[in-house]
């Protein structure tokens, strides 16, 4: 001890109190010095004169101060962050054609519904009624897309018309839509522009890389010439009912090959989804696409790609779907209802569009004849 006290208490001898600056001393809690021997709580002696010890430490304080300074002076203050390497440039698919991208299954279910007397011509001529109030509703309540309204979507959608080939003439309309629903759709007004519609909330939950996934895919369908049978299949969805007085005719037409458009609309958007594998040039975008639209974006901290192994564990839950399907057997079989789906089930898109990645048919698109000059 340094001193002793009292029999009141008084500290005696030659033991001065002082108050310590610096680490005892808090906002919101004032450690005070211990009254019967001079020293604070963390031992420190509170004397009048400073200890050789803490002054090595108040000097030693001082000097990295300095070299604190001198560092910030000699490191460039306007870029602290370290940058993440760029995407490297893409290749613009010059001569790419419908039939480099439609998928089998597309291209068998197109020629089934062609197939059937005079639907085709009837078909075209009713639905343009539809899709011109579509566009109208469009042009009126939504925004377009251009230089001055949302241009890096703008951007996004000129790069990916460009990846694909698409002439200028034949490029669409993008419109952006105030909903809840993240989702987007594409119309092809006959002798009009065709036109995209994207909505708000998908663009909340998609980062730049997925939007112009999702843009592509639209792009697909233009591209494998998809519009009179799409309108067809919009019309089924609507149903003929809530549709103008025309467009009813076609109402027990369409009822009697509900299923056989339902089956081609599934297999049109396995095409569309090579689109968007063409664009992005690597698996991993257009697969977080469709992970974050089952559910796999809501505990994700910022917009951007999922991470690869959470990709490759949706992936996985194809086999899981592959062996629960077999365990269901026939009456599981008679009960399922993704013959009413509009789209395929997302693990099976995911993990056909991961083999077509893995194909020496994209492989040959990418690089082999079609790949003329990188893309800015």
């Amino acid at each position: 001890r340094l001193g002793s006290a009292s029999a009141s208490g008084a500290p005696r001898g030659n033991i001065k109190k002082k108050t310590l600056p610096g680490m005892h001393l808090t906002p919101t809690y004032n450690e005070p010095p211990d009254l019967f021997d001079g020293t604070d709580a963390m031992g420190r002696a509170a004397l009048s004169s400073e200890a050789p010890f803490d002054t090595a430490l108040l000097g030693a304080g001082a000097r990295l101060d300095g070299l604190v300074d001198a560092l910030d002076k000699f490191l460039d203050p306007a870029s602290p962050d370290v940058k993440t390497a760029e995407r490297p440039p893409r290749v613009v698919l010059k001569g790419l054609t419908a039939n480099d991208l439609r998928h089998p299954l597309d291209r068998r279910q197109t020629k089934a519904l062609e197939r059937i007397p005079g639907i085709g011509e009837a078909v075209r001529r009713v639905v343009s009624i539809v899709e011109q109030n579509i566009y109208q509703d469009n042009i009126s309540s939504s925004v377009l897309v251009g230089e001055h309204q949302y241009p890096w979507l703008n951007k996004l959608l000129e790069h990916a018309c460009s990846v694909l080939d698409i002439p200028k003439e034949q490029r669409p309309e993008l419109f952006v839509r105030q909903n809840p629903v993240p989702n987007a759709y594409t119309l092809a007004v006959q002798s009009k522009r065709p036109f995209v519609v994207v909505h708000t909330a998908l663009l909340e939950l998609m980062c730049e890389d997925e939007v112009e996934a999702v843009i592509a895919h639209e792009l697909g369908h233009l591209k494998c010439e998809h519009g009179t049978w799409l309108s067809a299949a919009n019309i089924v969805l609507l149903g003929a009912s809530t549709l103008p007085l025309p467009v009813r005719i076609l109402g027990p037409i369409l009822d009697r090959i509900q299923e056989e458009l339902m089956i081609w609309q599934r297999a049109a958007e396995l095409s569309c989804d090579r689109a968007a594998l063409l664009v992005a040039q690597e698996p991993w975008v257009p697969v977080s696409v469709m992970v974050k639209l089952s559910g796999g974006g809501a505990s994700a901290p910022g917009k951007e790609v999922l991470p690869r192994q959470q990709l490759e564990a949706f992936l996985q839950q194809a086999q899981k779907y592959d062996e629960a399907k077999a365990e269901a057997g026939l009456i599981g079989s008679m009960l399922n209802m993704t013959s009413q789906r509009t789209h395929p089930l997302p693990v099976l898109r995911a993990r056909e569009l991961r083999r077509w990645a893995d194909s020496e048919q994209f492989r040959r698109i990418l690089f082999d004849g079609k790949a003329s000059e990188a893309s800015p």
